[in-house]
């Protein structure tokens, strides 16, 4: 249940996730010509971060998700148990980018998203992740919550907006 002054929980950033990829799939059901893109739950992150590639190795395999043939990943962070960010990996152009409603650097985040990039490529592809991968937090420059609770509402709109190709014109006041 959501309550005001509260954090979301994993479970709720999960459900939101849920249903942005089932969004995505009816979208991409009537416009096959649509670039893929996945949004990976907020425990795959925490997975990761626990357990190493080893505990989250099966899960693009659940989810029916080559993760190569997406043109964009979305993956929910929770940073220290405490605060919800994005970390999302553009794979054309080979640049995963960070943003953080606290205007953090994410320098952690996103090595470890490029890690299971990494370990991902060479667990199913069997060959090492080509190219040269380049890194960009956004720091202040995306939107700022105001309060110490939002963090998971800005994580999840954040998602929702870099799935839709869209700017970002929201703001705490929204």
């Amino acid at each position: 249940r959501l309550r005001p002054n509260e954090w979301l929980s994993g479970d709720v950033m999960t459900g939101y996730a849920t249903l942005l990829n089932e969004r995505e799939a009816r979208r991409r059901a009537v416009n096959d010509r649509r670039s893929r893109r996945h949004v990976f739950h907020s425990f795959l992150y925490a997975g990761m971060c626990n357990n190493g590639y080893e505990g989250v190795k099966r899960w693009s395999t659940k989810a029916k998700v080559d993760v190569f043939a997406c043109s964009l990943l979305v993956f929910l962070c929770n940073v220290n148990g405490n605060h919800w960010t994005v970390v999302v990996a553009r794979m054309r152009q080979r640049r995963i980018e960070y943003f953080d409603s606290n205007g953090g650097a994410g320098v952690a985040e996103m090595d470890m998203i490029r890690s299971y990039l990494q370990q991902e490529h060479l667990d199913k592809k069997k060959s090492p992740l080509p190219g040269v991968w380049t890194r960009r937090s956004h720091g202040t420059s995306s939107p700022q919550q105001a309060n110490g609770v939002d963090c998971g509402v800005f994580a999840l709109t954040v998602a929702e907006y870099v799935v839709e190709d869209m700017p970002f014109d929201f703001r705490q006041d929204d």
